[in-house]
């Protein structure tokens, strides 16, 4: 696999995910009634802390945004970035 740092939006697949050497990073959502339910998060262990997760974070809170969507974090990372987030904690359901 090539290494890359895009994050990839999948609206068919409802993820965002970044290919990598190691495996594949992936933030999962639905998305009803206005509001983008972001449930899971995975980054392969030898790239965490590398600020992966907070790639995928920050481009589904942007999605979010441009959308209008709400997003209600059910997984505990975005939960995390969107309590630290002035930028984008308004969009918090």
């Amino acid at each position: 696999m090539k290494e890359t740092k895009k994050v990839i939006h999948d609206r068919d697949q409802e993820r965002f995910y970044i290919k990598t050497s190691c495996g594949e990073a992936a933030m999962n959502y639905t998305v009803k009634k206005g509001v983008m339910e972001i449930y899971h998060t995975v980054v392969p262990v030898n790239l965490r802390g590398r600020g992966i997760a907070f790639m995928l974070a920050e481009k589904a809170a942007l999605t979010a945004r441009k959308e209008g969507l709400r997003i209600k974090p059910v997984c505990s990372f975005m939960a995390v970035f969107l309590k630290k987030s002035t930028k984008y904690s308004q969009l918090k359901k």
